[in-house]
């Protein structure tokens, strides 16, 4: 890609405030790229160490597709002063998406005996 035409990079972006004894901070970044690295017509391998982010959310999170904008590396962090820790990022959450490929769920039957 010609220089002169070049999206440029911007820094993350995060704050950080604090609320009686929890510490709360964010993180917030662009949009995940919708091609991957090798272009196109070809995808990073499964296996792949250093395959690119969209790969490895296609590979990870095996949905049907992506949702049309993911923000990757945003985040919600919540820490009590006594170490208690909440974080809220988006692969946590794509991977509880149903991806139709889960079996049935197990469905347990119990017999009760009746006494006589």
């Amino acid at each position: 890609m010609d220089k002169h035409c070049a999206v440029p990079w911007l820094p993350v972006d995060g704050e950080s405030i604090r609320f009686n004894d929890w510490n709360i901070s964010y993180e917030n970044s662009q949009m995940l790229k919708s091609i991957c690295k090798q272009g196109n017509i070809k995808c990073c391998d499964k296996d792949d160490v250093g395959r690119c982010e969209l790969c490895l959310y296609q590979h990870s999170l095996d949905l049907p597709h992506l949702p049309d904008m993911v923000f990757h590396k945003n985040k919600l962090v919540m820490q009590h002063k006594d170490g208690a820790l909440m974080a809220f990022k988006s692969m946590d959450a794509l991977a509880l998406v149903d991806n139709r490929k889960q079996q049935q769920p197990l469905e347990v039957v119990i017999h009760v005996r009746s006494r006589q």
